[in-house]
C-alpha cells in the first residue's frame, strides 16, 4: 500500500473494469490526501432449540445450510502450522483508563494501526487461519427503524453503497482471498456478501451445478474449494411479537427499560411471535426451506438462545475451516455478530469475568459493514487462539477495519 494512500493495485486494475457500476464509484473515490495519517474511510446470547446444542456428527447430518460450490475454486495448499507462538492464551490487552474504545470503533485509522495490523496479518500467515466478521448493510427496516429480526426485507441503496465499500477496506488492507464465505439465510446478508465480494476481487458468488447443495451433499473434494455457506444458524435473533413494530411505538406500548432490557439483555426474551403476525407465514416458509425442523421454529428469542445455535454453528462448521488453515469471511446480524464476539473473547484472565464482558457488549451496536478481523496464532501446545496486539483497548480481540 502507497504511503499516504489507501489504493491497491489490484483496485486500480479493475477501475475500468467497474466503470459505471456502484463499485466502480466507490473506487474512484477511494483516495486519501497524503498529508493526513489517518487514511481510511470511517463507516457506519439460556438454551438452545433443543436445550443444548447437537454434537458435531449430528449437526453434520442436519440438512441446516444451503452450500455452494466453486466448480474450479482450487487452493494452494497450506504450510503447516508452528506448534506453538510466543501468545499467551489467557493473555488480556490492556486496559483503558476512560471509557472503552471497543476494537477500534470511534478511533480513526492511522499509519501505525495499519503497521500493527499488517504485523498481525503476517503473524497470522503461520497458521493461515483469519477471521471476519461483517454485519449487513443498512436494511430498509433499519433505516424505519423497526424491529427486524427473521423478517426477510432488503438493503436500502446505502446499505448496497455500504457493502461495497467494505470490499474495498479488506482490499485495501491485502485481505483478499477467502476460502470460504458465510451468511445468514436473509437476503440483506446474502445481498451484503455478493456486494462486498465483488469489491473485493471482482468475482460473483461460488454456485455449484445443481445451484444450492446441502451441507450432507458437501463432495469431497470441497475441501479444496471455496465455499458459500447460507445457513438459517446465521439468522438475527428472533424478536418474536416486536418483529416489524417501530422501536419508539414498541417503547410506548412497553416502557423503555423494558424494551431495552428485551434488546440488550442476554436472557430476556421478547414476547413470542402470534398466529395472527403478518411475517409468520413467510418466517415458516423460508425456514422450512432452508432445513429448519418442522415445529422447532422459536416464537422469539433471547441472546442467550440465539448465542446458543450461532456459537454451535461456529464450533462445528467453522472452527474446523480455520484449523485446515483457511480464511473465512462470515456476514449476519448485530446480535449474531455480538454473540461471536462474546463466545470468541470470554477467557478466565478478564478481570470483571463474564459479565462484564456481557454489560460491555450490551453497549454497543456493531457498525454497518465494517470488517472485524480476528487473527489467529497456536499457543499452549496445539491450541488456536485468537490474539490482538498493543495498539488496541477493550477487551475484544478482533479489530474493526474503521
Amino acid at each position: 500500500m502507497g504511503k499516504g494512500s489507501c489504493q491497491s493495485p489490484l483496485m486500480a486494475t479493475r477501475k475500468e473494469a467497474n466503470a459505471g457500476t456502484l463499485v466502480g464509484a466507490l473506487m474512484r473515490k477511494w483516495t486519501v490526501s497524503p498529508e493526513h495519517e489517518t487514511s481510511a474511510v470511517g463507516l457506519e446470547l439460556d438454551e438452545s432449540f433443543h436445550s443444548k446444542p447437537p454434537t458435531p456428527v449430528a449437526w453434520l447430518e442436519q440438512k441446516m445450510a444451503s452450500c455452494w460450490f466453486a466448480p474450479d475454486g482450487e487452493r494452494a495448499p497450506t504450510p503447516e502450522p508452528p506448534a506453538a507462538t510466543d501468545f499467551d492464551e489467557e493473555e488480556a490487552p490492556p486496559q483503558p483508563a476512560g471509557p472503552l474504545h471497543y476494537a477500534g470503533l470511534g478511533r480513526p485509522w492511522s499509519r501505525s494501526r495499519e503497521a500493527a495490523f499488517r504485523s498481525r496479518l503476517e503473524i497470522a500467515r503461520a497458521t493461515g487461519a483469519v477471521l471476519v466478521l461483517l454485519r449487513h448493510g443498512q436494511s430498509e427496516w433499519n433505516a424505519a427503524d423497526r424491529f427486524t429480526g427473521w423478517a426477510d426485507v432488503g438493503l436500502t441503496p446505502k446499505g448496497r453503497e455500504q457493502a461495497a465499500r467494505a470490499g474495498l477496506r479488506l482490499a485495501a488492507s491485502d485481505l483478499e482471498g477467502f476460502d470460504d464465505l458465510h451468511s445468514s439465510s436473509l437476503k440483506r446478508t446474502v445481498d451484503t456478501l455478493a456486494l462486498t465480494v465483488e469489491a473485493l476481487n471482482g468475482k460473483e458468488l461460488p454456485r455449484g451445478p445443481r445451484g444450492t447443495v446441502s451441507r450432507g451433499e458437501m463432495p469431497r473434494q470441497a475441501v479444496e474449494q471455496m465455499t458459500h455457506c447460507r445457513s438459517w444458524q446465521l439468522n438475527e435473533r428472533h424478536y418474536g411479537a416486536l418483529t416489524g413494530v417501530h422501536k419508539e411505538d414498541a417503547r410506548e406500548a412497553h416502557g423503555a427499560e423494558r424494551v431495552r432490557a428485551w434488546r440488550r439483555g442476554w436472557h430476556d426474551t421478547p414476547p413470542p411471535m402470534g398466529p395472527q403476525h403478518p411475517e409468520l407465514g413467510k418466517i415458516e416458509g423460508a425456514y422450512a426451506l432452508a432445513g429448519g425442523f418442522p415445529g422447532e421454529l422459536p416464537g422469539a428469542e433471547s441472546l442467550a438462545t440465539c448465542e446458543a445455535r450461532v456459537t454451535a454453528y461456529y464450533e462445528n462448521v467453522i472452527k474446523p475451516q480455520l484449523l485446515h488453515g483457511r480464511r473465512v469471511l462470515l456476514v449476519a446480524h448485530n446480535n449474531v455478530i455480538r454473540t461471536l464476539i462474546h463466545h470468541l473473547d470470554r477467557r478466565p484472565s478478564l478481570e470483571g469475568g463474564d459479565a462484564e464482558l456481557q454489560a460491555e457488549l450490551s453497549q454497543i451496536d456493531i457498525p454497518y459493514a465494517t470488517p472485524l478481523v480476528y487473527t489467529y496464532a497456536r499457543s499452549g501446545g496445539a491450541a488456536l487462539r485468537p490474539f490482538s496486539d498493543s495498539t488496541q483497548l477493550g477487551i475484544i480481540r478482533g479489530t474493526f477495519l474503521t
